[in-house]
């Protein structure tokens, strides 16, 4: 008996943990936007990476957009979601464009090597505001 509850408070801890990321996800023409906010870390990253790849799986993208500008925190577990994303990305030919990250969480996707990565694309602020035309 003590191991199902131990098993139910955890996943009540998790689903509270996910709480603090969350992702709205909407199909626009051939790219999906992943609209990630709060943190992205060992708890959270898993329903986040659930839920994008469902999508991502069911809508077939060409284009996969995280939009991280309302991330407040991210650590090696958001860099490898990122990553991951970008991997089942490369396995579906589509590409990814990843939006509005803070220097913060841009220093982290360097150090994780992104910029090498061929299907995958930082936009910064600036560029973002180029393409908008201002």
């Amino acid at each position: 008996m003590g191991g199902k509850v131990t098993v139910e408070k955890e996943k009540r801890r998790e689903e509270n943990m996910a709480k603090q990321a969350c992702s709205e996800i909407v199909k626009e023409g051939e790219r999906l936007w992943a609209h990630v906010r709060g943190e992205i870390d060992h708890h959270s990253a898993k329903p986040l990476r659930e839920g994008i790849d469902q999508s991502m799986r069911r809508e077939r993208p060409r284009v996969l957009v995280l939009d991280l500008g309302e991330v407040s925190f991210m650590d090696s577990s958001g860099l490898g979601f990122v990553l991951g994303r970008i991997a089942l990305a490369e396995e579906m030919d589509c590409r990814v464009e990843i939006r509005r990250s803070s220097e913060r969480i841009l220093r982290i996707l360097s150090m994780g090597g992104i910029g090498k990565i061929k299907n995958a694309i930082v936009c910064r602020e600036k560029e973002k505001d180029e393409r908008k035309g201002g």
